[in-house]
């Protein structure tokens, strides 16, 4: 009886999400138009990680369109930032 309780517990504590409020493209190349916000987020791919929930990571572009800096960010993992540095006569590309 307990384990039939629990069972239907849990269907229901699953079905339970918040709403999304934020649009996310996911196209590739994203559109571009006036009624993008300040910030884009692209999923350019998903990999598979036994780690992770659900055993899948999403890989994400993040662009701040006012400055124009991009970020990618790995779900449950972080973000980091994708820039450039001078060395000498050089420019590299880098994260920070």
């Amino acid at each position: 009886m307990k384990t039939w309780l629990m069972a239907i517990v849990c269907c229901g504590v699953m079905g339970c999400k918040p709403e999304v409020d934020t649009p996310m493209n996911v196209e590739v190349p994203p559109k571009t138009t006036a009624e993008n916000r300040r910030i884009q987020v692209t999923r350019i791919g998903v990999i598979e990680d036994t780690l992770a929930y659900g055993s899948l990571r999403g890989i994400y572009i993040i662009k701040d369109t006012v400055t124009g800096k991009e970020y990618v960010g790995i779900s449950g993992v972080g973000i980091s930032e994708l820039g450039e540095h001078k060395s000498g006569k050089s420019t590299f590309a880098d994260e920070r």
